[in-house]
């Protein structure tokens, strides 16, 4: 076998982190890639890693079967999934300082430092380049933003548009500069933003990538969950350090004025109803904005909790530290509260059963407060979960925020849903298949128990805002509903999707194509041709 690749057998039926769905792979067509090889250097390792990407896109060619780069199995949804053999990447977890010499003189004439950039090698996990930044660095920095937990290895975060609540900021991938595709037996590619250059040749001639400079390519390419060959590497480009300091309004009252403002991002009239908001400066500014709501009170003045994260200097002497696992942090994935609810539920699922259950667990389980400033890598900590346990989630303009609310909860009203509702603020994307793509987006997250009713639920949720005209985009990442190239359409537009299709033939040839074509691409119309919409 050659260094660095070992086949792999994934268990049959292989389940993803979450052991929400099972999937079975081909046997003899998974591998796992390593650099288990102390003699060599880092960049041996990384480069040795490239050839072994190419080896194996050019075995599954002449074999005839199809592959899938999985790095820590965190997705809810089968997007990773393929019915050939899995890239087991989890091993590849080098981390790159970035000089001047590799940086292009573009980027640091418009006064950036190489310092606020890492390259990241695709296998490693936002817990360890948390890890890295903000404690072993010096001077310490830290990502943009994160989702609500850390798990997740920096190439599976980009590839399904890891979002988080950072409003001003963006999603994980937004930070992303650029990226290293293997996308051939032959070939693989630096591809970063023409608008945005940021590599040097220098940086390029190491990696012995051919050079692309093209925001449209990049833009399809930074958000496509696996089907655009392997992402080797990512350029990631972060922030000095700074901590998040926590404000909690809970119970504020829901009402028609409060959803008008969050839909206008009106922070004056949020002032008046919610006086205990403070005013954001420089020194003191707005990061992360969410809400978490029980559906079956949230109308009637209670279990509806909004929490607002304001960006704070780091003080002399601060330490930072990163808890055990799963530590409770900001997320509406209501971990706990889903455990009890399975135990107080039982087989009970009459409407009055779930519906009073429900609001018992939500008020026992809502997270408490983090009261002292920490750092993003302190609060957004491993939220993992494992079976009985449904996360469904989709974007929309901020402005429908109020339509959309009524929406979800009409249903809610009409339907036993065991769980609980969070709407989570972040600025739109420019990836072309991100599903924050809406200028001002928010992220509606139902999540609760795995069971037949709540899938019921989130269908007919879509189907309510279907039928109201309501434009919203599904998470990649988290259950999907029904997938049909028509939904696809409503989502995106035509556009975008032609542009995101012919991106990908520009990038692979028909071969490589097919070996990175899946199931789940198959049910949205993506594995057809460009000029084609199914």
């Amino acid at each position: 076998m050659r260094p660095g690749i070992s086949p792999y057998t994934p268990d049959i039926p292989w389940k993803n982190c979450h052991e929400n769905f099972s999937h079975s792979f081909s046997p003899g067509r998974s591998w796992r890639l390593h650099h288990e090889d102390e003699q060599l250097s880092a960049s041996a390792l990384y480069h040795r890693a490239t050839d072994n990407m190419q080896w194996l896109i050019e075995h599954a060619i002449q074999e005839g079967y199809t592959l899938r780069a999985i790095g820590a199995n965190w997705s809810l949804s089968p997007v990773a999934m393929c019915d050939g053999g899995m890239i087991q990447t989890k091993g590849l977890d080098l981390i790159f300082n970035i000089h001047d010499i590799h940086v292009s003189l573009s980027y640091l004439a418009e006064g950036k430092s190489s310092a606020a950039l890492k390259f990241v090698e695709c296998g490693v996990q936002i817990a360890r380049l948390n890890k890295e930044l903000e404690i072993d660095a010096q001077p310490p920095r830290c990502i943009k933003a994160s989702g609500g937990s850390n798990g997740q290895t920096i190439a599976g975060a980009t590839a399904t548009g890891t979002h988080g609540a950072a409003l001003f900021t963006g999603a994980v991938h937004d930070a992303i500069v650029g990226l290293h595709l293997v996308t051939g037996p032959d070939t693989h590619v630096w591809l970063e933003r023409e608008s945005y250059p940021v590599a040097s040749d220098a940086f390029i001639s190491w990696l012995g990538a051919t050079p692309i400079r093209s925001d449209e390519l990049f833009n399809a390419a930074v958000v496509s969950f696996g089907s655009f060959g392997i992402i080797h590497g990512v350029m990631i480009e972060t922030d000095p350090l700074f901590l998040l300091k926590e404000y909690r309004i809970t119970p504020p009252t829901y009402s028609t004025e409060l959803l008008e403002a969050l839909a206008g991002l009106d922070f004056a009239r949020m002032r008046t109803l919610l006086p205990d908001i403070p005013e954001s400066t420089p020194e003191h500014e707005l990061y992360h904005m969410e809400m978490n709501m029980n559906p079956y009170t949230v109308k009637d003045g209670s279990g509806l909790h909004i929490f607002f994260f304001y960006k704070v200097p780091v003080p002399l002497g601060h330490v930072v530290r990163h808890g055990g696992e799963h530590d409770p942090g900001p997320s509406p994935e209501f971990i706990w509260m889903m455990k009890n609810l399975l135990t107080a539920l039982g087989k009970d699922m009459s409407y009055n059963h779930v519906r009073n259950a429900t609001t018992r667990e939500f008020d026992r389980n809502i997270r408490q407060g983090i009261w002292e400033p920490m750092s993003i890598g302190a609060i957004f900590r491993d939220t993992r979960f494992s079976g009985n346990v449904a996360s469904f989630a989709f974007a929309v303009a901020t402005q429908s925020i109020p339509d959309v609310l009524h929406e979800v909860l009409e249903q809610i009203g009409e339907e036993a849903f065991a769980g609980a509702v969070a709407v989570r603020f972040v600025k739109g994307t420019q990836a072309t298949l991100g599903f924050t793509h809406f200028s001002q987006t928010c992220v509606v997250e139902l999540d609760g128990l795995d069971s037949i009713g709540n899938h019921r639920v989130f269908e007919h949720v879509l189907q309510r805002l279907e039928q109201q005209g309501i434009s919203f985009a599904l998470h990649w990442g988290k259950l999907q509903g029904e997938m049909t190239p028509d939904r696809l359409v409503r989502m995106y537009g035509s556009e975008r999707i032609q542009s995101w299709k012919t991106a990908r033939e520009q990038l692979l040839t028909l071969p490589v194509r097919e070996v990175f074509t899946n199931e789940f691409m198959r049910k949205y119309g993506l594995d057809t041709p460009a000029d084609t919409l199914a």
